[in-house]
């Protein structure tokens, strides 16, 4: 049903929430903080193979640039989700030595950072991986 967002201030919003069972856990937005700044550039490299192989390779990364413009500490959870691979002829590799904080995917692709970012303190995330696919298998 329908959700009232108070802070000190006051009513700060209005959202709405789909049924939630009895002590099961669920996100609420506030929605955008202007003390905090979040810049997110995916890059793609060009698709490579190796000789006498049917595999090909495709290098992608992520980069999440945090900046906090105010004057307190935020807890920031970040969360940034890889594609999970349904068919054997496509493989998706996270680079944990390239990824910040060596972290790894769930098992739904999902990779999350916990951090503070201080009073105007400014933070680079990086997420790599790599999509291995066989040649039958189409773009």
């Amino acid at each position: 049903g329908p959700v009232d967002l108070i802070r000190e201030s006051g009513v700060v919003g209005r959202t709405q929430i789909l049924f939630v069972a009895s002590r099961e856990r669920f996100d609420l937005g506030w929605g955008p903080c202007s003390d905090l700044r979040l810049r997110r550039n995916s890059e793609s490299g060009a698709e490579s193979s190796r000789a006498l192989s049917s595999w090909s390779q495709t290098e992608l990364r992520t980069e999440i640039r945090l900046s906090n413009l105010g004057a307190e500490p935020r807890e920031l959870r970040v969360v940034e989700r890889v594609p999970v691979s349904e068919i054997d002829k496509v493989k998706i590799e996270v680079d944990s030595k390239r990824t910040t904080g060596a972290k790894r995917p769930d098992e739904n692709g999902f990779v999350e950072w916990s951090l503070t970012l201080g009073p105007r303190a400014h933070e680079k995330l990086e997420l790599c991986y790599r999509m291995k696919k066989h040649d039958d298998v189409q773009s």
